[in-house]
């Protein structure tokens, strides 16, 4: 899921849902509520600079192997190109 959002919800939809992990773009930070709560789900957490726009569609347009659940927050700087 990508979302410039930092809320609870966000990691509530993302457990409903199955998704296995959040990016936060925009530079969001996600404050240590939502970490504790995705940390419990075992949701990955990631945190972009770039804007919203750019993951989107580097997700959208890749053909990487799906993320694996896990618990922890990754830093993520850049956007593969394609």
């Amino acid at each position: 899921m990508v979302t410039n959002l930092a809320n609870l919800q966000m990691v509530r939809v993302a457990e409903l849902m199955e998704v296995p992990g959040i990016c936060f773009v925009d530079g969001v930070d996600p404050g240590p509520e939502i970490i504790e709560l995705a940390t419990e789900n075992h949701t990955l957490l990631m945190v972009s600079a770039v804007e919203y726009s750019r993951p989107a569609a580097s997700f959208i347009n890749s053909s990487s192997p799906t993320l694996e659940a896990g618990a922890g927050v990754t830093t993520w700087n850049s956007c593969p190109t394609t």
